[in-house]
């Protein structure tokens, strides 16, 4: 068995969509669809898991199976275990080609998303304190950085997507941001960001948010965008689903419609410190809790 931790064959680039479906206390359900015509079958898929870091953990082997009429095959999780920033769970999942290649990467079950004003992870409230990386020499080697990030219980907000840099904040439960503002987003972008473990959601403008096939490409990613266009968007029925992806990011002095999640945001010193971060963060929450419920506070 290969557990190499920085192994990623990034299975979007072959042709393949992973999606996490149904993302119950006790299960999950996870798929593997092609993504073109051309994309070749799959002959097995396994998920192998799960793997964690802080935790000694008793993996087992599970196949998946080809749904029928289809060309996607999809698993039912039991007792299945989700990535959270404090036991960031992972499962192998390995495909199986006609050609006799075989496809193996890291994936996380996140059960994470909007619920009522608030965020959810695994069923708990989840606040976000996070603050961009600019500024910092930050390094996927740097052992002594990512020991005091994960100290701080901190969220990364990150410009660009480095493979190693966001490969280490999975296996070590940093949660991160993708602030896409300054992209013009595709399907093949999103579906990128989505394939690593640690991203949990991106900041974007409404207008892309609004088109289908980067909210489809997109699945359980939280879309961040301003207060003022938040108020413009169509907001869908999210009644019957926690999983619901969209949240509003306001200034402590704006207005902004209760109808969303809102992060608190001020603009980053980029001096600062890690340790300095995280405690802007800390004061920006006490500055602006009597001015209701926040789902988050970012230095951006």
């Amino acid at each position: 068995m290969n557990n190499d931790l920085q192994q990623n064959d990034r299975l979007y680039e072959h042709g393949y969509d992973v999606r996490l479906g149904l993302a119950a206390p006790t299960e999950a359900t996870l798929s593997v669809s092609p993504l073109h015509k051309q994309t070749a079958p799959i002959v097995s898929a396994t998920l192998y898991g799960p793997f964690c870091k802080f935790s000694n953990t008793l993996p087992y082997k599970i196949p998946l199976r080809a749904e029928s009429n289809s060309t996607r095959w999809s698993v039912t999780v039991p007792d299945v275990c989700y990535w959270t920033p404090n036991l960031p769970m992972h499962y192998r999942l390995t495909l199986q080609l006609p050609d006799s290649r075989q496809l193996t990467t890291w994936v996380a079950l996140k059960r994470f998303g909007v619920k009522g004003p608030t965020l959810s992870m695994d069923g708990e409230r989840y606040v976000l304190r996070g603050f961009s990386t600019r500024g910092l020499d930050l390094s996927a080697s740097n052992d002594d950085a990512w020991k005091s990030l994960r100290e701080q219980r901190a969220v990364l907000v990150l410009e660009q997507l480095a493979e190693e840099l966001v490969q280490r904040a999975g296996w070590s439960g940093l949660p991160v941001l993708w602030d896409a503002r300054g992209e013009q987003l595709t399907p093949e972008k999103l579906l990128a960001a989505r394939a690593f473990p640690a991203v949990l959601g991106l900041m974007t403008t409404a207008d892309q948010q609004e088109k289908p096939a980067l909210d489809h490409a997109a699945n359980e990613l939280l879309w961040i965008i301003d207060a003022e266009a938040a108020t413009q968007i169509r907001l869908r029925d999210t009644d019957a689903d926690e999983r619901k992806q969209v949240a509003a990011l306001i200034k402590p002095d704006g207005t902004w419609s209760d109808q969303l999640p809102l992060l608190v945001q001020l603009p980053l010193q980029p001096t600062t410190s890690l340790g300095e971060r995280r405690k802007e963060c800390d004061k920006l929450q006490a500055q602006t809790a009597s001015q209701g419920v926040f789902a988050g506070y970012l230095l951006l």
